[in-house]
């Protein structure tokens, strides 16, 4: 159980392949979700605060009432903020899994274009089947065999 802990925690370690590439990818998904939630979370929370308002002035209630709806008010933002929270983490998870797709076969790519720069005519790229660019790399492997050939 050991080693295959370690071996999730080494995974898990080398998951930004290119750290540069996709931190700036999760940012800007996860900035872009923060400003679409933060927009829609001011709309919700300014049209509910107004009907409370007019709800507690229009009608005449006790204070107890009166405080226990504004304590419903707040729990309401709460839940609203912490589900906007979680949506935000949620899409930067989302977002590390998708450059991770695609930063691990641009960096094998970019090591085999190395590598026929070096001379290495042998060179292939051989992704993961999972990983993006399946049909860059086809049609490389593709060249690189015409190019053997001649």
């Amino acid at each position: 159980m050991d080693d295959q802990q370690s071996r999730n925690r080494r995974q898990f370690k080398n998951y930004l392949i290119h750290p540069k590439y996709q931190i700036k990818y999760v940012l800007w998904l996860a900035g872009s979700a923060l400003l679409l939630t933060v927009v829609n979370c001011l709309i919700a929370f300014f049209f509910i605060r107004e009907n409370y308002q007019s709800i507690i002035e229009l009608v005449p209630l006790v204070p107890e009432v009166r405080a226990q709806l504004y304590m419903e008010l707040r729990t309401i933002i709460f839940w609203l903020a912490f589900a906007s929270t979680t949506f935000v983490v949620v899409i930067s998870i989302i977002g590390l899994m998708i450059s991770h797709k695609t930063a691990g076969a641009l960096y094998h790519m970019h090591n085999v274009f190395k590598r026929v720069l070096g001379g290495d005519r042998n060179a292939r790229v051989h992704l993961r089947t999972y990983d993006d660019f399946q049909e860059v790399a086809a049609s490389f492997n593709q060249m690189m065999d015409s190019l053997t050939k001649k």
